[in-house]
């Protein structure tokens, strides 16, 4: 009796299966299949699963018919099983459809044809330069050979390069002498550790050395000899 009544109140079938796909995260249900009955109070489709009736399924309607995609909560209200590797047919009823998915599913049944409602032309090469069409439409139109152009251009216009600053020698000054200040900090506090203190010496021994043969040649520039040099 509980069949016959599920039966009498089947949704409205339609001229073509639409896929969708089911799940439950409580149950480990996510599983796809296809409707071939829908309306806006709920749908017939075939499962790969057995679902007991009352369970609350997660469902996308995929109607690529009209190019459109619908969520909502259906929940199961009865099952049968259509045979051996046939799946099962379970019908269900929305729990949960907002508006925007009622007119996607009037529109799957035609309710709701968007080519009867009458649409302004538009014309997009006039509209992307800014130009008045030279022409009106209409039956008692007249003819309007007059082009104008906008005053201000609808084109992107990127903004103008930042001019390149120089900085004053005051500022390069300032600057300078912050960078010194924080070097010879480093240099003291990195002097206060015994590895840290035996790599300043090296490198300033290395220095000083260096900086003592330089002096010296110089000083000595005219003294320089080479082999065989008589």
């Amino acid at each position: 009796m509980a069949q016959e009544t599920q039966t009498d109140k089947l949704p409205a079938a339609l001229s073509l299966p639409i896929n969708i796909s089911v799940r439950n995260a409580d149950l480990g249900v996510n599983v796809s299949g296809t409707a071939g009955r829908l309306d806006e109070n709920g749908l017939v489709a075939t499962l790969p699963v057995a679902i007991n009736p009352g369970t609350v399924l997660f469902t996308t309607l995929d109607m690529r018919v009209i190019n459109a995609t619908a969520r909502a909560l259906v929940r199961v209200t009865a099952q049968q099983s259509l045979g051996e590797d046939a799946g099962y047919e379970t019908f269900g009823e929305f729990v949960e459809l907002n508006e925007d998915g009622r007119q996607k599913v009037e529109r799957l049944h035609g309710k709701r044809d968007e080519a009867a409602t009458p649409r302004v032309p538009r014309d997009f090469a006039t509209e992307q330069l800014g130009l008045q069409p030279m022409y009106q439409r209409g039956p008692a139109a007249q003819p309007d050979y007059q082009v104008t152009v906008e005053s201000k251009p609808t084109y992107f216009e990127p903004a103008p390069l930042r001019a390149q600053a120089e900085a004053t020698a005051s500022t390069k000054f300032w600057s300078s002498l912050g960078v010194t200040a924080y070097i010879v900090a480093f240099l003291v506090l990195v002097a206060f550790f015994p590895k840290g203190r035996e790599v300043e010496l090296f490198i300033w021994n290395n220095f000083a050395h260096a900086i003592a043969r330089m002096w010296y040649w110089a000083n000595h520039i005219g003294e320089v000899k080479l082999y065989d040099n008589s």
